[in-house]
Parts: C-alpha cells; sequence; structure tokens
C-alpha cells in the first residue's frame, strides 16, 4: 500500500516539475473548481470576456468576507502576456454578485489594450 502511494507522489512530482505551464495551470484550475473556490469563480467569470481565454491563467487569489481579488495571465490582442487584477464580489451561494463591476473592469482593460495599440500604431 505505501509503495503505491510513495509511486503515485513521484508521479504527481514528475508531472509538476517537468509538464508545460498551461498543463499545470489546467490541473490546478480543475482541482480548484472541485472545491468551490472562489477566485477560480472569479477567474472563470472573468476568463470569459477575454480576447484569448485559453491562454489566461490564475496566477493568485486573496478572498475576505465577500471580495475576491485575483491576479492572473493572459495574451492581449498582440499576443504578449500581461498580468492583471480584479475585484469581484460573490453572493451568499458563492456566485457572481456584481456582475457591473467586472463588466465595467473588463471594458477598461479593453479600453487600456486598444489605447495600446493605438499608441503602437502611431509610432
Amino acid at each position: 500500500m505505501f509503495k503505491i502511494i510513495g509511486i503515485l507522489l513521484c508521479l504527481i512530482a514528475a508531472f509538476y516539475a517537468f509538464a508545460p505551464e498551461d498543463r499545470i495551470s489546467d490541473v490546478n484550475s480543475a482541482l480548484r473548481r472541485m472545491v468551490n473556490d472562489p477566485g477560480q469563480t472569479c477567474f472563470d467569470y472573468v476568463a470569459t470576456e477575454l480576447n484569448d481565454p485559453r491562454s489566461a491563467y490564475l496566477l493568485n487569489s486573496s478572498h475576505v468576507n465577500n471580495r475576491v481579488e485575483i491576479t492572473y495571465r493572459a495574451k492581449n490582442l498582440l499576443g504578449a502576456y500581461i498580468s492583471e487584477k480584479f475585484t469581484c464580489r460573490l453572493s451568499a451561494d458563492g456566485s457572481i454578485g456584481d456582475v457591473e463591476e467586472l463588466l465595467m473592469s473588463s471594458e477598461q482593460l479593453r479600453g487600456r489594450i486598444q489605447k495600446h495599440i493605438q499608441y503602437l500604431e502611431d509610432k
């Protein structure tokens, strides 16, 4: 029994040591979804509003009362990775309660990206 557990732990360690970052992120996201992590709930909502949701991954999250702050990385319109922060408000059942704040934040993100593109085009 202990040999099986030891082998499983070695396989898990090898996966985390040699797997690409996007695969590790997918596994971590699946584990956080299984335990209904509020940071993952917020990230899943924000990721749907991104230009390239498949490139997005959660860096960290903090949860205080019904506010969740997340930091994530994702590709922008130019294909470069950027880091962003969002704050979500969750309702009592754990679902997104304050959608307007998130939509406004994603619009601000789109505005910043468009300004950056305009700046690059003007150069």
